[in-house]
């Protein structure tokens, strides 16, 4: 579900904006069924994963001046995280993940796309 553009976001209450194009998806977290086994008389029966509650597609706009910061969390685990949209705040522990490696650009200070994992699963919404 697209959260829309969000105003920034924070971890372990370090504020980081976003750019104003960024729209972040929200996955809801918990038990789905992923995957189908089939049988031999036809039948299929659905097999159920557990998925982590994500917030996916965030970049970060980090200044020179921030960019220590930002990068000290991407080893951290349990960190407080909030996003917050332009309705609604998103919040959760959890950490930082780059899918494809974390890259920076000095020019314009932004990010490539990354994701904020829900540690216990939950994102909380208010």
């Amino acid at each position: 579900m697209n959260i829309g553009p969000i105003k920034g976001f924070s971890l372990n209450g370090v504020r980081f904006t976003s750019p104003k194009d960024c729209t972040p998806n929200l996955v809801d977290g918990g038990r789905q069924f992923t995957e189908f086994e089939t049988y031999g008389d036809g039948t299929t029966a659905p097999k159920q994963n557990i998925i982590a509650g994500q917030i996916t597609g965030m970049k970060a706009r980090v200044f020179d001046a921030e960019y220590d910061s930002f990068k000290s969390f991407l080893n951290k685990e349990k960190i407080t995280i909030v996003v917050e949209g332009a309705k609604k705040d998103y919040s959760m522990q959890g950490f930082v993940t780059f899918s494809d490696g974390f890259t920076h650009d000095i020019t314009t200070g932004l990010t490539n796309d990354f994701s904020l994992i829900s540690q216990d699963g939950l994102i909380r919404i208010s």
